[in-house]
């Protein structure tokens, strides 16, 4: 039946050759096969997209546990002064010193600046916590390099006192600057008799 066809279809000028049944069921399932795949595709899409979502957010938790782990890596290995961490309590806390000239920003366990209008100039980076109570020195350096000059630096000496503030800020030798910081972090027993 299905040559007579196409010998009926062939007269017409239209050129099909012999049709093989079998093959074109073949070609019907696999057709049928791609189709019912593509409708499972977008149910399996769509299962891998939540679970893509859910894999996206415990990614996040994990930087974020990641990143809360660095931090405390660094903070255990920061010097805060003596056994019990005297100046912890000012780990992000500023404190400014001003004069006729500059404004002095010192940051504990972050930057110090000389500020003048909008130009602000480095005194370097917190470096270290120098000695122990009584006798406690905090240290910035690399700063701004001064013209012809060292980088500048900043010694900043902790003494006793009932209020938080910088006492004075010098310049004894170019690019080399010294302050008093005052807190009640800083007595020890003998003081606060």
């Amino acid at each position: 039946f299905l040559n007579q066809i196409a010998k009926d279809t062939d007269q017409n000028s239209v050129i099909l050759g012999e049709f093989d049944e079998d093959k074109i069921m073949e070609e019907i399932k696999e057709q049928q096969k791609e189709i019912e795949s593509l409708w499972n595709f977008e149910y399996i899409s769509e299962k891998t997209k939540m679970v893509q979502s859910e894999f996206e957010k415990i990614e996040l938790t994990l930087k974020t546990v990641e990143n809360e782990l660095e931090i405390a890596d660094k903070e255990k290995n920061v010097n805060y002064g003596n056994e019990n961490w005297v100046l912890f309590p000012y780990r992000d806390k500023c404190f400014s010193y001003d004069t006729s000239e500059y404004k002095y920003e010192i940051c504990l366990y972050g930057e110090s600046n000389q500020i003048s209008g909008k130009n602000k100039i480095s005194l370097g980076k917190w470096v270290d916590l120098k000695g122990c109570l009584p006798n406690l020195k905090l240290q910035w350096e690399n700063g701004t390099k001064c013209w012809n000059g060292p980088k500048r630096s900043l010694s900043v000496e902790v003494i006793c006192s009932e209020k938080e503030e910088i006492r004075s800020f010098e310049e004894p030798e170019r690019c080399i600057y010294t302050g008093t910081f005052a807190t009640p972090a800083a007595c020890i027993e003998k003081d606060i008799k």
